[in-house]
């Protein structure tokens, strides 16, 4: 039988998991708008450098972030 305490740890965790479900698409969205930034303009060398350095920052932090929140710990002991 599932208990209250485990309960109310999961529904925790659920509200922590859709709050960094939300600042993932925050940086989707920024991914996005760089993305059709570059492609709606003509970007100089450096340009195009800095535009693919930040979309892989924050390609990283959402995968960071993603890993880092996506398991409930108590359903994997």
């Amino acid at each position: 039988m599932i208990d209250e305490k485990y309960l109310k740890q999961k529904l925790e965790w659920v509200k922590y998991r859709l709050n960094r479900l939300d600042q993932i698409e925050t940086k989707l969205t920024e991914m996005r708008q760089l993305a059709e930034y570059a492609r709606d303009n003509e970007l100089s060398l450096r340009q195009i450098k800095a535009v693919n350095d930040k979309l892989h920052r924050l390609q990283k932090e959402v995968t960071e972030i993603d890993e880092e929140s996506k398991t409930f710990k108590l359903d994997v002991q």
